[in-house]
């Protein structure tokens, strides 16, 4: 169905959530509630919208997605609107290495530097950096036409930190591995947790938590 669309710097979000409730409840009258659910692709604004969205017991009825944009929010941790997500199975997408054994690797290289886990991007950095001196080196000259012509030879030979790296006929990967990322309740406060994990070579998802 057709979006909303929203002013991201608004502090209050009434008047795009109640058009939002009314497309819902249409949507659940033609489809049942398990066909339907709610996109949002947003930043920390999520937190104002939830707290509109909470005052129509029909949004809270439904699943929600979000994306990398909202994963791991913190204000989205207060007890006012993480309880709404954790109803609505607000899941978030993040990239992520997937099952890469380089992953391990880079991971405890980042722990023994920074003292913390690395970001899902740094794998992807990692990546970059290592496809683009490969590149180079075999056309040996500062050519970048030359090395985007060399990098689709070298991907089919190298197993990357972030998995497998194949490229369409525009140059963007044709697999993606997710993590996704869930608010729970656990020992007595909301926190960010990674609860499942999309795998983009066998599409299939593994869940680290019951299955919901």
């Amino acid at each position: 169905m057709e979006g909303i669309r929203y002013d991201p710097g608004a502090k209050e979000f009434s008047a795009e959530v109640s058009p939002l409730k009314t497309r819902v409840e249409d949507a659940v009258a033609r489809y049942g509630k398990d066909k339907v659910g709610v996109l949002l692709i947003s930043f920390e604004e999520a937190a104002a919208i939830f707290a509109a969205a909470k005052a129509y017991p029909i949004l809270s009825e439904v699943i929600w997605q979000g994306s990398d944009g909202t994963a791991a929010t913190a204000v989205l941790l207060d007890p006012g609107v993480a309880d709404f997500a954790v109803k609505t199975k607000f899941y978030n997408t993040m990239a992520s290495p997937g099952m890469s054994p380089l992953a391990e690797k880079v991971r405890n290289v980042i722990r023994e530097k920074l003292g913390r886990d690395p970001m899902a991007y740094t794998y992807f950095v990692y990546d970059i950096a290592w496809t683009l001196a490969l590149a180079l080196d075999a056309v040996g000259k500062y050519d970048a036409v030359a090395v985007k012509e060399a990098l689709p030879l070298i991907l089919e030979h190298y197993m990357g930190a972030s998995g497998i790296i194949r490229l369409d006929e525009n140059g963007d990967r044709t697999l993606a591995s997710y993590d996704l990322w869930a608010i729970v309740f656990e020992a007595g406060k909301y926190v960010w947790k990674v609860v499942g994990l999309y795998d983009g070579v066998t599409g299939r998802i593994t869940w680290y938590v019951e299955k919901p």
